[in-house]
């Protein structure tokens, strides 16, 4: 009798632990992200031309922002060019949009899963808040990849 109840007590002491460290990993996951995050240290620079060059890519200078009135979408478009002899897993570019009176409205997005060595990507990067048909004005926030 007292074997079965060793037992039950090892297999829920082993459940416990399993299921706590089950519990940890999204906490762990964070903790990653954002350590990577704050030590990421790219530093992209706007160039006099209007570019932005970092050390593996470059947004051209020809970046556009224009509302559609069809799909109520303020849309920034341009090109961003891999510099590297490598492939690019993913690249993630995220603008900020203001209004008139250089108030935030909010973030335009745009990424791509793959980017091959020294490939060209047309990005569309979109806000369609409520408020998109207000957007004046964007200014590049983050390039990720």
């Amino acid at each position: 009798m007292k074997e079965k109840k060793d037992k039950g007590l090892i297999i829920v002491i082993v459940i416990s632990i399993i299921y706590g460290l089950l519990m940890l990993l999204p906490g762990l996951f964070l903790i990653g992200f954002v350590a990577f995050d704050i030590f990421d240290n790219r530093d992209y620079k706007i160039q006099n031309d209007g570019s932005i060059k970092d050390d593996d890519i470059i947004i051209k200078k020809d970046v556009k922002g224009y509302y559609d009135d069809a799909t109520k979408t303020y849309y920034i478009e341009g090109y961003l060019v891999n510099k590297d002899d490598e492939s690019l897993d993913y690249v993630y570019l995220e603008y900020t949009v203001y209004d008139k009176d250089g108030n935030i409205l909010g973030s335009a997005m745009a990424d791509i899963d793959t980017l091959a060595p020294k490939a060209t990507w047309k990005f569309k990067a979109r806000y369609d808040d409520i408020d998109a048909a207000s957007v004046s004005s964007f200014k590049i926030a983050d390039i990720d990849y």
